[in-house]
């Protein structure tokens, strides 16, 4: 993955297989409506269906492990020699392209198990995104809306652990919420400085009130 790239992202599926016979590798890239693992010991995502417009519209390569100097096959909107072809469903959107002869050992790898899984890199819009506090204290991210999917990529081993994630909103939502706790806070405390005030002037009165009759008393006993 390009680091230059800011707020790149990476997502992982464990949806791939290879065919040695015909030297196809398949898989599915993007999983929608499906809630994550736990990403950042905090919150789950789902990742909503992009348009297939969108979709078909996107320079796409597939590499492995997302170095840049690899290059396994390759989507064009405007090419008609595309190596790398996909599709959508309702589950995702499922990949597939022919290994090359220099390529062979990926088709070994992945039947073999070496190679378990398939991710894409992409960027989220703006405001493509929302967040949201659940009851037990989690978080869950939907992501409604890509910038880009920058490319394909088969890997050894999903990091996800490591995965990427912009928390722009995360942080906002957290900010709010804080700000909100520090609003009750301090209502609380101007609540109780007005009752501690009122208990104040009643005992200053209560005060006044015993010396008063103490000294209507003395006038006339």
């Amino acid at each position: 993955m390009d680091n230059n790239n800011n707020n790149i992202e990476l997502r992982y599926s464990e949806e791939l297989r290879a065919d040695s016979n015909t030297g196809m590798v398949y898989g599915t890239a993007i999983v929608f409506n499906k809630p994550s693992i736990l990403l950042g010991n905090s919150f789950q995502e789902v990742i909503r269906p992009q348009s297939e417009e969108f979709m078909k519209s996107q320079n796409i390569v597939m590499r492995f492990n997302h170095q840049e100097n690899s290059v396994l096959a390759r989507y064009s909107p405007n090419s008609q020699r595309n190596s790398l072809h996909f599709n959508m469903d309702a589950v995702g959107v499922h990949f597939e392209f022919r290994a090359k002869k220099n390529d062979a050992w990926l088709l070994e790898s992945i039947s073999s198990g070496d190679i378990t899984a398939c991710s894409f890199a992409f960027r989220v819009a703006q405001g493509g995104d929302t967040w949201e506090k659940r009851n037990d204290g989690t978080y869950l991210r939907t992501v409604n809306k890509m910038e880009n999917v920058k490319d394909f990529s088969l890997v050894i081993m999903p990091a996800y652990e490591q995965t990427s994630v912009n928390t722009r909103g995360l942080d906002e939502l957290k900010q709010a919420e804080e700000a909100e706790i520090a609003n009750k806070a301090n209502t609380i405390i101007e609540t109780e400085k007005k009752k501690a005030e009122e208990i104040r002037t009643a005992e200053e009165k209560l005060k006044n009130f015993d010396v008063y009759y103490k000294n209507l008393m003395n006038k006339y006993l």
